[in-house]
């Protein structure tokens, strides 16, 4: 990537669902530019676009018109195959559901996401990787464990691990700390924001908590399907 250049671009980006009188418009010409290692918070209330936004980022949903760059390139020009690659090299993804596999431990949930990408680091060291990440969230002691065994924070933490295994440019997190109590959510957020600090990935947090919105460098909210940044 150029230098000079953006890590992730949009230029007015919509999403319209249905046709005709029926017509949703979700996103209406949405622009937004952040930088490497930036961090920001959507807020909005549900149903104002926040998932709908990072789906597009994500290159899990299309836009209806605009342009999504991601190290300058638009996604949308790449053939599918090209796109799962780049989904699986540098984007990483936090849902508010955990969605780990259920009948695999912390440890072979983790890695997973280096099967699915030949370019990822080889065996050793993305055990090594695992391992320090692992440590870095407090699941060390917890990696033979299934998730089931976890608590609804530890499965979250799992979770961060795992998307960032392969090392991604781009972290997107869609309400990580709805689902959990105050207390796992305060540490959640706290985790975050310090990878986003040393790991240099850049983050997208989308949440209704303000709690969480504060650890981020910059806040958008959501008007008539338009992000205004502060």
């Amino acid at each position: 990537m150029d230098a000079s250049a953006s890590l992730l671009e949009l230029r007015a980006v919509c999403k319209r669902y249905g046709t005709g009188a029926a017509a949703v418009d979700v996103l209406s010409g949405v622009d937004l530019t952040l930088e490497a290692g930036a961090s920001l918070a959507v807020l909005g209330p549900s149903g104002c676009g926040k998932s709908t936004l990072l789906n597009c980022i994500g290159t899990l949903d299309r836009p209806t018109s605009g342009e999504v760059l991601l190290e300058g390139a638009d996604w949308q020009r790449l053939a599918p195959r090209e796109i799962a690659r780049l989904r699986a090299r540098r984007i990483g993804f936090v849902f508010q559901l955990h969605h780990l596999l259920p009948q695999c431990t912390v440890w072979e949930n983790v890695l997973l996401p280096t099967l699915a990408d030949p370019s990822a680091p080889p065996g050793p060291e993305a055990a090594e990787r695992a391992a320090r990440l692992l440590e870095r969230v407090g699941l060390s002691a917890r990696k033979n464990h299934r998730p089931g065994e976890l608590s609804g924070g530890e499965r979250q933490r799992a979770a961060v691990v795992r998307a960032l295994i392969n090392r991604p440019a781009l972290l997107l997190a869609d309400e990580p700390t709805g689902s959990l109590d105050a207390a796992s959510a305060e540490s959640l957020g706290d985790l975050l924001a310090g990878l986003n600090r040393e790991e240099g990935v850049t983050l997208v947090v989308a949440t209704h908590s303000a709690e969480l919105a504060r650890r981020m460098a910059r806040t958008g909210r959501f008007e008539a399907g338009r992000l205004v940044l502060s």
